[in-house]
């Protein structure tokens, strides 16, 4: 019983130092000037539209690639690793819409919860280039051998690095900086 109890008001303890210690973490990187924000950054609508019409309009093979990628991720707005590890077999089309059956996600690691309600990705013909729809047709003209599933949608290794890097290329070239 006393073990439990000095466990209990340890624990309680440890607490309020983790709450003060974040606390006074905060507070001297506010006071240095440094950003007090975790994690990454958002992409603002206006830069998103700008990259996608940079790929759209581009002849890079590997610009088509990146263009679907980017506008998958946007529009199914999940994590990038979902976008990159998306099947052929999970994607499907109803009317104007793309279905994505996401599978294994970080808090569904048997890929059962959304097995009923798959993940609807509607075309933008007013903006054809953020349509994600275009953007998948595109991919699959370019390289047909997706349908059949002899490739993933996005096949290779390092496909998250790579995307970042052509990301990383347009946003700091001259002529689009």
């Amino acid at each position: 019983l006393n073990k439990e109890t000095v466990s209990k008001d340890l624990w309680a303890n440890v607490a309020v130092y983790k709450r003060g210690s974040t606390r006074t973490s905060v507070r001297e990187r506010k006071q240095s000037g440094m950003s007090t924000v975790e994690g990454k950054k958002h992409l603002p609508f206006a830069a998103y539209r700008l990259l996608a019409k940079i790929l759209f309009g581009s002849k890079k093979p590997e610009h088509i690639h990146a263009h679907t990628f980017l506008t998958l991720d946007w529009n199914l707005i999940s994590r990038a690793e979902y976008a990159v590890d998306a099947q052929i077999g999970l994607v499907s089309f109803s009317k104007d819409a793309l279905l994505f059956n996401m599978g294994i996600t970080k808090t569904d690691q048997e890929g059962i919860k959304n097995v009923d309600h798959p993940w609807h990705v509607y075309s933008c013909p007013e903006y054809p280039k953020i349509c994600a729809r275009l953007a998948f047709v595109y991919r699959i003209m370019a390289n047909p051998l997706i349908l059949n599933g002899q490739t993933q949608l996005f096949e290779g290794r390092s496909q998250y690095e790579q995307f970042n890097g052509i990301f990383r290329d347009i946003v700091s070239s001259p002529e689009h900086r």
